[in-house]
């Protein structure tokens, strides 16, 4: 069994180096950090309500990455649904991945961002999770789950998948699961520039 073991983590260790190891600052000599990886998967029923999960791999390159990083935001509305990180990790340059105490470094609180357009509105909520130890060289590992419990609009699903940011995304995968009676209508905008 400790035989077993052995390689299983080996295996895990030659995944990570091959997987993470092209993501270096000589390759991105702009980026602070990296999306290496990031998925959502959201479903929906014919009445609107809809669960959406998430999950987004980063490497961090930088110092300025580090700091931007050591902080994951979800922000939501209770107006119309529920928001939670489910699972933080961090896996060092040597292959191992150390899960953080989420319930432990984790705040929600009101989101007054919008308070400079006039717009306050006390149920728009943000979970900060901090990330302790986080180094030059790590990769960040986030799952999150969305519930829209009251749509926007009755009867109605709509959501924006955003692909593109201000750091570099090499992959991104935005999935929907939509029943026959309310099927899936889409409409992508890509500015000229």
């Amino acid at each position: 069994m400790k035989i077993l073991s052995l390689f299983v983590v080996s295996l895990a260790c030659t995944a990570y180096a091959a997987r993470y190891e092209d993501v270096t600052v000589q390759r991105f000599p702009n980026a602070d950090t990296v999306v290496v990886d990031e998925r959502e998967r959201v479903e929906y029923a014919p009445d609107g309500t809809s669960e959406s999960r998430s999950e987004t791999v980063t490497k961090i390159l930088t110092e300025k990455g580090r700091r931007s990083a050591g902080v994951f935001t979800l922000s939501y509305s209770k107006r119309y649904g529920t928001a939670e990180i489910e699972y933080v990790g961090v896996t060092g340059p040597g292959g191992v991945e150390r899960k953080i105490d989420v319930s432990a470094t984790t705040k929600e609180s009101t989101d007054n961002e919008s308070m400079s357009a006039n717009i306050y509105d006390p149920l728009d909520r943000k979970i900060k999770c901090s990330i302790p130890g986080l180094r030059i060289g790590d990769v960040l590992r986030v799952k999150t789950v969305r519930r829209t419990l009251k749509p926007r609009c009755e009867g109605k699903w709509a959501d924006i998948a955003v692909m593109e940011w201000t750091h570099p995304i090499l992959k991104s995968v935005y999935e929907v699961k939509a029943p026959a009676r309310l099927p899936l209508r889409s409409k992508a905008v890509r500015n000229p520039l």
